[in-house]
């Protein structure tokens, strides 16, 4: 019997919150589009497609699944096959766009097992949103208000715990 093995990638989606701006061209203010797991998915064959041609967005066809996709942080577990796992690897750093939306993929860990992903997903989940939780309270002092900076320390407390549990609760 024959086994199928596979790498699982953990990556974060990041938009470039100015748009790139050159002499003599507006900034269009397009906001950041709002992703699900099967749009990731599309976006991985769609750049498959591009940097490698149909022989590469073939190779991925079958046993690409998205495993985990937080639209709150852009972060994702890919779980793909371990033959062609750097050529997808290569194309996730070669994308620019999303749906028009210039963007940077950064590559957090890439591992054999689900588990391994799934700590170092947690680890980096948790200092996005600490990080963005920082820029709220900051945000908010600077308004005057006390009252937003303690429902920004709860909003952070269930964020936490619910990126754990979504990330935890995966399938082995």
């Amino acid at each position: 019997m024959v086994r199928f093995k596979h790498r699982y990638l953990c990556f974060e989606i990041q938009f470039h919150p100015a748009a790139e701006q050159t002499p003599g061209h507006q900034r269009t203010g397009q906001k950041q589009p709002v992703l699900t797991s099967k749009a990731v998915l599309h976006m991985i064959k769609d750049q498959m497609q591009v940097n490698f041609g149909d022989s590469g967005a073939g190779h991925i066809v079958s046993g690409t699944q998205v495993k985990y996709f937080s639209s709150r942080t852009n972060m994702c577990i890919l779980k793909v096959p371990r033959d062609h796992y750097q050529m997808i690897w290569s194309a996730l750093t070669l994308t620019t766009h999303i749906s028009r939306a210039p963007c940077m993929i950064r590559m957090w860990h890439v591992s054999g097992t689900i588990k391994k992903c799934q700590q170092a997903a947690i680890k980096v989940d948790r200092r996005l949103i600490l990080e963005w939780h920082r820029q709220q309270q900051t945000m908010a002092k600077q308004g005057g208000g006390a009252a937003l900076v303690s429902s920004t320390d709860n909003v952070l407390t269930g964020a936490l715990k619910e990126s754990e549990k979504d990330i935890s609760a995966l399938d082995m």
